[in-house]
């Protein structure tokens, strides 16, 4: 059975390659259609672990993985290599004690934490001060809030990101604005990527609390 990934680079304003968000595929669709976030997170884990080579996948550069509450708390996560990956918080995880603690204690593993689709009102503020990288939608992020959220981050030890910048006028403004890295269509689509699957693997289903140390 073959599995999928897709990558989409993430550059510097001067197109450096900085790294690969990877992107959780059912099938050779190049979309994401995962019913269960969860579950889609942990064999995202897993396929780089166990299919995958997470160093030909990044180009030796760095892996930017989405991350559930659940994953962040579970003991799956603490397998890939720190030094190697980005854990990137969904917005939709809720910054509760346990999640925070879960951050504190990867982030003194040596794993780096990014913080995804943030916004002025966003509820991920009580982990601002453990993140090492800041995504800002720029679909979604209204041009004067991508304005004053670079003035409120742009001097904390925190690299921004401006994230889906589709137009060459929003990648001028992410520049001009220092915004340290851009990722979107306007640089790179998605690229799919495919493995076989060794017979042997055994693929989590969901509801397994073994997988997500529930």
């Amino acid at each position: 059975m073959r599995r999928f990934i897709a990558r989409q680079a993430i550059y510097s304003p001067r197109g450096v390659l900085f790294g690969y968000e990877l992107l959780a595929r059912l099938g050779p669709e190049n979309r994401f259609e995962h019913p269960d976030g969860d579950l889609a997170s942990c064999e995202m884990i897993d396929d780089v672990l166990g299919i995958f080579d997470l160093e030909a996948l990044t180009d030796h550069r760095l892996a930017f993985i989405n991350v559930t509450a659940s994953v962040l708390r579970s003991e799956l996560v603490r397998r890939l290599p720190p030094q190697g990956v980005v854990l990137e918080v969904l917005e939709s995880v809720a910054p509760t004690p346990d999640v925070i603690a879960a951050c504190r204690s990867l982030k003194r593993a040596g794993y780096r934490i990014a913080l995804d689709d943030y916004s002025p009102c966003s509820e991920l503020e009580p982990l601002l001060a453990l993140a090492d990288i800041v995504k800002i939608d720029f679909r979604c992020t209204p041009a004067l809030d991508r304005a004053w959220l670079a003035g409120r981050l742009g001097g904390r030890a925190i690299t921004l990101v401006a994230e889906k910048v589709e137009t060459c006028a929003e990648y001028r403004e992410a520049a001009e604005l220092g915004y340290s890295l851009i990722q979107g269509h306007f640089l790179s689509r998605p690229e799919m990527l495919s493995a076989e699957e060794p017979a042997m693997v055994r693929r989590p289903t969901r509801g397994d609390r073994s997988t997500v140390g529930l």
